[in-house]
């Protein structure tokens, strides 16, 4: 894929055409005065969003505002065959290619398939857009890191991205990323079980975590005994009327027990007035009056015999009448405790009955006992089996990742030659620059508990400053353009970001590198450009100079007046 012009549906727009072999450079020009106008708002960076944007890039809220009545055409190659994609902006979510109209996600996904060979079975995180991004560095994000071409690009999809244009593997890169997915899964999942309260209080009611194995086996204990129960109970069908009469039973002998102790208290009265005599006799009263040396006539002594015999005849009458009761109350007791006895053995019968057989009603609860007693175990033992089957599943996943970190040091090995041949492209093309200078490109087999199958790194000793760094990043485009892996992209495109803080020493080595891989491996490299840094370079390029930067301006914008704009009018636009 080649790209041959870059167009716009309103005559004020200053067609780009790009050479189609070797350097394309759209220079900025800025007039020197006073005002501390820069180069920003002729448009060079905006020329490289408006490929993007032809190509199926998203179209920001400033283009539709402000450029809603515009239109972009991108005229490419792609093998002998010249292709035009134009896109309205007013209707962004399509795209016209060569004369259809097609959704913008069919688009890129067309493009996907024919520029980098994908298919349904290609790792789900690759995409056209991603892709192209490695060849069309995207805004300032993209000038940061040589292994980030887009802002806020995640770490898996640029492994995997850069990865499938540097021609590894990316079932071994995938395969990785979706068992630490799996892992991280089932590791919340495992630690969501013990932290989710309402989980807990499904599984384990109030049993502490801790205590289910001690939970566990006090069940046991109990569905035992109830299961022995339940096979021994013998259900009644007159339990009901049995229990009652049992009960009455009981009712009797309670009134029966208070009736005889009733008996025996009465009894005891009884015995009590028997055994009762009068305080003193007759007899004891005259020797009281001889003591005190009284003489009693005979009639008190004839008064006091005849007092002390009728005395005498009430006792016996009291006697006589007391002993008959006793032996009434004695019968009463006799005949109470026969039924005691009786209703005593008759209860005992009721009762053994009762305990060796049982009523349906109760024969239903115990097993509803039961019922609940299993379904506590089975979610005790859920809880634990979901618990262990984390671990087994976690246990699982790590040995799977173990086998991948075997299996990837072994790729790395069988593919040791194309390692070193990456390496040397990329040595030999830091070495143009820095020769004094240690560079490498290594691929490694990254073993952590990651989502990064391999870590990727562009060397160049002491490459902190910026200007080392954009030299990095454009060592590294060409090795992996030079590669030619699953892809048909013969150009690259850099922002004037890449060389602001490289000397030009180096800028004007890297027109030269440029122009000399366009013609070795047949692309375009195009470049936007300040005026400023054109001049820097002049003296370094010497005879060059008409060569390669003279002949090689595609366009040339300047800050003069509207129409030296890109666009041909005045506008400030975010679309970054």
């Amino acid at each position: 894929m080649k790209l041959i012009s870059l167009s716009a549906n309103k005559p004020s727009f200053k067609t780009i055409r790009f050479n189609e072999q070797g350097i394309s450079l759209i220079s900025a020009m800025r007039q020197e005065t006073s005002s501390g106008n820069t180069y920003n708002s002729v448009g060079k960076s905006l020329s490289i969003y408006l490929i993007h944007f032809c190509l199926g890039a998203k179209c920001t809220p400033d283009f539709k505002e402000k450029l809603a009545d515009w239109e972009f055409t991108l005229t490419f190659k792609e093998g002998d065959v010249v292709h035009t994609c134009l896109r309205k902006v007013a209707q962004s979510t399509k795209i016209i290619y060569d004369g259809e109209e097609m959704r913008s996600k069919d688009f890129t996904k067309m493009m996907g398939e024919a520029i980098f060979n994908l298919s349904e079975t290609s790792p789900k995180l690759l995409a056209f857009r991603d892709l192209l991004c490695h060849f069309i560095r995207k805004g300032e994000a993209g000038y940061v890191q040589f292994d980030k071409f887009v802002e806020k690009e995640q770490d898996d999809t640029a492994l995997i991205s850069l990865g499938y244009l540097l021609g590894l593997d990316t079932e071994i890169i995938e395969k990785k990323m979706v068992l630490k997915k799996s892992l991280d899964t089932l590791t919340n999942q495992r630690n969501n079980l013990g932290d989710d309260s309402v989980l807990e209080r499904i599984f384990l009611g109030t049993t502490n975590r801790s205590d289910i194995d001690i939970k566990i086996v006090e069940l046991e204990g109990m569905k035992q005994q109830l299961e022995s129960g339940l096979r021994s109970f013998v259900i009644a069908e007159d339990y009901g009327q049995i229990k009652e009469e049992a009960d009455a039973i009981s009712f009797q002998l309670a009134q029966w027990r208070n009736k005889l102790s009733k008996y025996r208290i009465a009894l005891s009265n009884i015995d009590k007035s028997i055994t009762q005599r009068p305080d003193i006799s007759r007899q004891a009263i005259v020797d009281f009056y001889h003591e005190a040396e009284v003489e009693l006539g005979e009639a008190i002594v004839r008064r006091l015999e005849e007092v002390e015999a009728f005395n005498q005849s009430l006792i016996n009458d009291r006697s006589r009448i007391l002993q008959a009761q006793k032996a009434q109350y004695e019968g009463l007791c006799n005949q109470a405790l026969e039924q005691i006895q009786r209703l005593s053995d008759l209860e005992n019968e009721k009762l053994r009955y009762l305990q060796t057989h049982g009523a349906l009603e109760e024969y239903t609860r115990l097993n509803e006992r039961l019922s609940d007693i299993r379904l506590q175990l089975e979610k005790l033992h859920n809880y634990q089996q979901m618990s262990s089957q984390y671990g087994n599943e976690i246990e699982n996943v790590k040995q799977q990742l173990s086998q991948e970190n075997v299996r990837a040091t072994e790729y790395l090995d069988a593919i040791s030659a194309y390692r070193n041949q990456l390496l040397s492209v990329f040595m030999d093309t830091v070495h143009r620059f820095y020769s004094d200078r240690s560079a490498g490109l290594l691929i490694k087999n990254n073993t952590g508990e990651n989502k990064q199958r391999f870590n990727i790194e562009a060397r160049i000793a002491d490459d902190t400053g910026d200007g080392i760094n954009d030299i990095k990043l454009f060592c590294f485009d060409w090795t992996m353009l030079s590669a030619r892996r699953n892809h048909g992209v013969q150009f690259l495109v850099h922002d004037s970001r890449l060389i602001s803080d490289v000397d030009p020493r180096q800028v004007a080595e890297l027109i030269r590198v440029a122009n000399e891989y366009c013609v070795r491996y047949d692309c375009q490299y195009i470049l936007t450009i300040n005026n400023s840094q054109i001049d820097a370079i002049r003296d370094e390029l010497g005879e060059e100079f008409s060569t390669l930067i003279e002949r090689n301006e595609v366009v040339r914008l300047d800050d003069r007046s509207e129409e030296g704009k890109l666009l041909g009018i005045q506008v400030d636009l975010k679309y970054e």
